[in-house]
């Protein structure tokens, strides 16, 4: 396996190395905005400082919280 540093392609033929951090959280349903405006307005900008993000997304159930 090839191994780039961070922000970069690997140099082998035939595929990239993709890596994906996924995480599941509970919130309070009468949260959910302020943790949106939250992502959208203090930890976004930090991950783009970061070599190699490319972005996030958000996926919310209003209804139970679960983020």
């Amino acid at each position: 396996m090839v191994v780039a540093p961070p922000g970069r392609c690997p140099e082998e033929k035939g595929g990239w190395t993709v890596h994906a951090r996924s995480t599941t959280m509970q919130a309070q349903a009468s949260s959910i905005d302020d943790g949106i405006a939250y992502m959208r307005n203090e930890l976004m900008p930090e991950l783009e400082n970061i070599d190699g993000y490319v972005g996030i997304s958000l996926l919310v159930d209003r209804d139970s919280g679960r983020c």
